[in-house]
């Protein structure tokens, strides 16, 4: 019988959270497996989504104690699955039986679960040169599709940024464009394959930064409810801008320029537009349309991606532009902002928020937006940001 015993799971938080802690190994929380590899991986999935639904964030207000819950059960679980196919998962995980991932070049040894969104979870790894047995160890992050049916935008997403990280022109690729270091299909035991996206931690003079510190605007919001200084979010909108403008100029179109999408390191001034599975490359030729909406966030796309139809740049200049409204403190939908933005500032965003459909050059943005910042605050100046500690 299971610690957590599907018939008698109560619901409580602190006690499922408590079973998780105190778990011996995957048996203790899943049962122990019988049947065939098929049958014992429908059984781990069915007791999966029966406990995820118990203690995930978002059931209890992203309480500290269910996102440690949380994580720990993926955890249990990723172990569950990479050891059906062994000797079964009634063994207690050690170091020695930690799931690495081989391909032709590397060799992943995956580690905790970092995050998970709607199609994928992320998990913390670090991968060796399998040319190169003596080579150093580099921190990434595994990016897997949470179901075989999302594979396809992954796969999309490692062909965006692959069509990025060629520059045609001599200059270099932005920094805030994410760095795919592989694709590849992974094949977890059930014969289910799964698609993974593996990127490097960003790396800067001082070396590269852990991933924890990188935060959405989402959570920048909520940190600073009634928006942040200016200051800050021109900083951000600027670095914002240049990732789009290149983007635009090779005929990609992002699709999702959203607060969860957006990551910002508050200390070095770092930002990363990530998720790109929602991606369009070249739509006026294809004729292609952005395929996945975020749920949450259906009334910020502009009406031409609910009609599915081709998107341009003004696409994302629009929900970029809504996004910095948000970080404001303002209304994303309407551009409405806070009486203690400089009304010059709110001309600007409220006028490009209003012409986004026919004014779309990022770029020609950037240059306005430059002007304008060195007309409100002369010379540009490093202001330190700051984010209160996660728990």
């Amino acid at each position: 019988m299971s610690i957590l015993d599907p018939a008698g799971a109560s619901g409580d938080l602190a006690v499922i959270a408590a079973d998780l802690d105190t778990a011996s190994g995957p048996e203790a929380v899943f049962g122990a497996p019988h049947g065939t590899p098929a049958e014992q991986f429908d059984q781990l999935r069915r007791r999966y989504w029966q406990l995820a639904l118990l203690v995930h964030p978002d059931r209890h207000g992203d309480a500290p104690l269910a996102n440690r819950a949380f994580k720990t059960l993926q955890r249990l679980y990723l172990a569950a699955q990479a050891q059906i196919g062994a000797t079964g998962h009634g063994q207690p995980i050690s170091p020695e039986r930690s799931v690495v991932i081989y391909t032709r070049r590397r060799a992943y040894a995956v580690g905790e679960p970092f995050a998970t969104g709607d199609i994928a979870t992320f998990y913390t790894c670090t991968a060796t040169d399998r040319r190169d047995p003596a080579g150093a160890e580099i921190g990434c992050l595994l990016k897997v599709a949470a179901n075989p049916q999302d594979n396809d935008l992954l796969a999309n997403e490692a062909r965006a940024l692959r069509h990025l990280a060629v520059s045609t022109d001599g200059r270099p690729v932005p920094a805030y464009i994410p760095k795919l270091l592989e694709t590849f299909r992974f094949q977890d035991g059930s014969g289910d394959a799964r698609q993974v996206n593996a990127f490097p931690l960003v790396t800067t003079e001082r070396g590269p930064l852990p991933a924890d510190q990188f935060y959405t605007l989402q959570e920048i919001r909520a940190a600073y409810p009634h928006g942040v200084d200016p200051k800050q979010m021109a900083w951000i909108w600027r670095r914002l801008l240049i990732a789009l403008g290149y983007a635009h100029d090779r005929a990609v179109v992002h699709g999702a320029v959203l607060p969860t999408h957006v990551l910002v390191h508050p200390e070095a001034h770092g930002l990363l537009l990530i998720d790109w599975t929602a991606s369009v490359l070249d739509a006026p030729v294809t004729g292609a349309h952005v395929t996945a909406i975020s749920p949450a966030y259906e009334a910020w796309y502009p009406l031409a991606v609910l009609a599915r139809k081709p998107p341009t740049p003004a696409v994302d200049v629009e929900m970029g532009l809504r996004c910095m409204a948000y970080l404001l403190g303002g209304d994303p939908l309407t551009g409405a902002l806070p009486p203690t933005v400089p009304a010059q500032l709110q001309t600007y965003l409220r006028g490009a928020l209003r012409t986004a459909a026919v004014q779309a050059d990022a770029r020609q943005l950037y240059r306005d937006f430059a002007d304008l910042l060195a007309a409100l605050w002369g010379a540009r100046r490093f202001i330190p940001f700051t984010m209160p500690a996660r728990r």
